[in-house]
Order: structure tokens, then C-alpha cells, then sequence
């Protein structure tokens, strides 16, 4: 099988896969399953018709509509996968500005800790501690504010990575890595240290909270690597299958 057959098998694949709402881990995985069945079938009509169109035209044809497809493919995707996919987007988009993705942190962030509070009145309702009620907001707005800020940096910072690592030649280079994951050794000693300034109200005291923050920095910088490699990985396969023409 050459190329240019394996292209319009992929082609016949994202027809079926690109309309699919689903993370990018549970479309990759469509994406791989149905190339792999695919071109099963084509090698198998091609050892009947030779090789060419007869054969490609054959395969389409067993593949089934991907219309079809598509509605099996979305039915079959778990309620859960809805939070995977908000989770993919707290990433840096091709030509998103810094001000954007600084709103989708600050967004993400709050609207999970607002969640939380929300599912926690009936609790405290019931338990007769609804004068909590304002404690709780100043944890949120604490919390919020200081774990934007946090996820902001981190998706920048594994971005900055996975191109010093492991994006185009053009973009690679060993020196800005190594000064990445150099700035990164603070970021968890300081999310600890302002949380904790925040919640208890005296910066002396959260001086106690840093040690134990200080003792898992190390492992920041490897921590950081390995999201810039999945990121980068997902990226190059998105990139890869969206550059497939599919109109018919």
C-alpha cells in the first residue's frame, strides 16, 4: 500500500471522526481503531482485485456511510468524556493571544470552585451552618485567583517546552528547555506560599506550608516535560488529520 491509498483511506476515516464531539484522546483512539479496520478491509480487496481504485472503491463501500457513522460514534461517547474535552481546551491554542487563554483559565478555575460551593449549600443548610456561607467565598476567591494564575503559567510554561523539545526543528533548541525548566522550580513553592497567605491572612505563617512545597519543586521541571510531550503529541496528530480534505 503506497501514500497516496493510505491517504484517502485516512480521508474516508475523518469523514466519520471530524463531526464526532469527543476529547482528543477518545477521537484519536476512533481515529487509530477505524484506520486499522479500514485498511484490513482494503488489503484484504485488494488480494482479490489487485490494488488500485477497484479495490479502494470496494473498501469505501464495505466502511459504510460515514454519515452513519458519525451518529454511532457520538452515541457511543460517555457523559464523563464532556469534562475531558473542557480539560483539552485549558491549552494554547495556534494564534490564541495570552489575554484569551488568561480568560479561559480564570474562567475554568472559578466556575469549578463556584460548582463546588453550590453543591455544598444544601449541606450546610442542613446542618444549620449556612453563617459559613461567606468563609467559603473568601476560600473560592482565594483559591480561584491563585489557581488561574497557577494554570495559566503552566499551560504556558508547557507550551514554551514542548516547542524547545519537541515542536518543529525551526523551534527547538536545548538552551531555552533547560531555562524553562529551570523557571519552573518556584511555581509550586509559590502557588503554596500565596494560597496559603491568602487563607490564613498572615505570610509568616504560611512560611510553614513552604518546606514541604520546596521538597516536591524538584520535580517540577519532569512534570512539566511530560505535558509538553502529550500536548505535543496530541498536537501533531490534530494537525496531521486536519490537514485531510474531506468534502466530497
Amino acid at each position: 500500500m503506497n501514500d497516496v491509498v493510505l491517504t484517502q483511506l485516512k480521508v474516508v476515516v475523518e469523514r466519520a471522526v471530524r463531526p464526532v464531539r469527543a476529547s482528543l484522546v477518545r477521537k484519536r483512539r476512533m481515529r487509530e481503531e477505524l484506520l486499522g479496520h479500514l485498511v484490513a478491509i482494503y488489503d484484504e480487496e485488494a488480494g482479490r482485485l489487485g490494488e488500485g481504485p477497484a479495490a479502494l472503491e470496494q473498501a469505501r463501500q464495505r466502511f459504510g456511510d460515514p454519515r452513519a457513522l458519525t451518529k454511532e460514534l457520538q452515541a457511543a461517547v460517555p457523559q464523563w468524556d464532556r469534562l475531558r474535552r473542557i480539560i483539552d481546551k485549558q491549552r494554547l491554542e495556534p494564534r490564541e493571544s495570552l489575554l484569551h487563554l488568561a480568560g479561559k483559565c480564570v474562567f475554568f478555575m472559578f466556575g469549578a470552585l463556584v460548582v463546588t460551593m453550590l453543591l455544598m449549600l444544601p449541606v450546610l443548610w442542613i446542618r444549620g451552618r449556612l453563617h459559613e456561607i461567606g468563609m467559603i467565598l473568601h476560600i473560592v476567591l482565594v483559591m480561584g485567583t491563585v489557581m488561574a494564575a497557577f494554570s495559566f503559567v503552566s499551560v504556558l510554561m508547557a507550551d514554551r517546552l514542548g516547542r524547545a523539545l519537541f515542536g518543529p526543528e525551526s523551534e527547538r533548541s536545548l538552551r531555552r528547555a533547560v531555562r524553562y525548566s529551570l523557571a519552573s522550580l518556584p511555581l509550586f513553592p509559590a502557588m503554596t506560599l500565596l494560597m496559603h497567605w491568602g487563607l490564613l491572612g498572615s505570610f509568616a505563617s504560611s512560611f510553614v506550608y513552604l518546606l514541604p512545597a520546596c521538597c516536591i519543586a524538584p520535580a517540577s521541571p519532569l512534570l512539566f516535560i511530560l505535558l509538553a510531550h502529550q500536548g505535543a503529541e496530541e498536537m501533531r496528530h490534530e494537525e496531521e488529520w486536519a490537514e485531510l480534505e474531506i468534502e466530497q
